[in-house]
């Protein structure tokens, strides 16, 4: 939680509902993710292919697929928040971004 949380209470609430097991699990189903919290358990013990695949998560790595996305990442966020504040319309920040992320994409 953030220090400058205005409400320490319900920010410690908020994040106790959240890390539940329980919940976390009705999460995790509803979006078809593999839990990254061993106090979950098995999500998909009846499910022939999550429940094979659930059994290998322990090996599995995440990260970036392209060696470049955070980078990309890194120039689609700011042309987002320009739409989301009105500084530029969908169509023109789409085309910045792209012109921004081409050499990262070479």
């Amino acid at each position: 939680m953030p220090r400058s949380a205005e409400d320490k209470e319900a920010a410690g609430a908020w994040i106790e509902f959240v890390t539940d097991a329980e919940n976390a699990a009705e999460y995790d189903t509803a979006a078809s993710f593999f839990s990254t919290k061993e106090s979950v358990g098995a999500l998909y013990e009846g499910d022939p292919i999550f429940g094979e695949s659930e059994k290998y998560t322990e090996f599995a790595t995440v990260g970036p697929l392209v060696e470049s996305a955070r980078e990309v990442m890194g120039v689609l966020g700011p042309e987002i928040q320009s739409v989301l504040i009105g500084d530029k319309e969908p169509r023109q920040a789409l085309d910045d971004a792209a012109e921004a992320a081409q050499p990262l994409l070479r």
